[in-house]
């Protein structure tokens, strides 16, 4: 990552969930913040990027309100996660650019098997359930439709779709993917990874 960041010329970094395998964190103050992040991300072009944090199914295993206070902690500054649905604009060059940086796993649930040697690891989502409607998907719309950048992106850690073992996700085809279209956004994800 050092790298690459340092032939784009990086501006910041987007993590899309799973920032601690296997189960998260417990607490703002846990050694992992340093030990297997700010530690391991720390060449020239990466110790001054600000990284912008959302959760994935493993951080949810842990405790997702302690990577959202340790954005009020980091003695780097670059830990920025204020809230597990936000907003972040950036301009360079005059060009525009909206983040919105979702929380799959609120909107889509998780499957409770964590071990990927367990029958049942790569089993689908549950699908959307519409008695139970998410408040969140409103503000997801929202967003997108209070966007004025040149180029709008969603950013969450379930895909959409994916050819990998996990699988497309139905709650983001069903309700995500007809958004994106309606807004011209483009998507980016993290979960499936081999």
């Amino acid at each position: 990552m050092g790298k690459i960041g340092t032939q784009i010329k990086a501006s910041f970094v987007l993590a899309l969930g799973d920032n601690f395998y296997n189960t998260g964190v417990t607490s703002d103050t846990s050694s992992r913040f340093t030990n297997t992040w700010s530690s391991i991300y720390n060449t020239d072009s990466m110790k001054t990027l600000p990284w912008y944090i959302l959760a994935g199914n493993h951080d949810h295993e842990g405790n997702v309100t302690a990577q959202i206070e340790y954005s009020k902690i980091d003695p780097t500054k670059r830990w920025n996660f204020p809230d597990e649905f936000y907003t972040k604009s950036f301009t360079e060059d005059g060009i525009s650019v909206d983040v919105i940086m979702i929380d799959t796993v609120d909107l889509c649930g998780t499957n409770a098997v964590q071990d990927i040697a367990v029958e049942g690891y790569f089993d689908a989502l549950p699908s959307p359930n519409a008695a139970a409607p998410n408040a969140n998907w409103q503000w997801i719309e929202d967003q997108l439709a209070a966007s004025k950048a040149d180029y709008l992106f969603v950013g969450g850690h379930y895909p959409v779709y994916s050819v990998c073992q996990h699988g497309p996700t139905q709650t983001l085809i069903t309700n995500l993917q007809p958004l994106l279209q309606k807004y011209n956004a483009h998507y980016l994800s993290g979960h499936d990874h081999w």
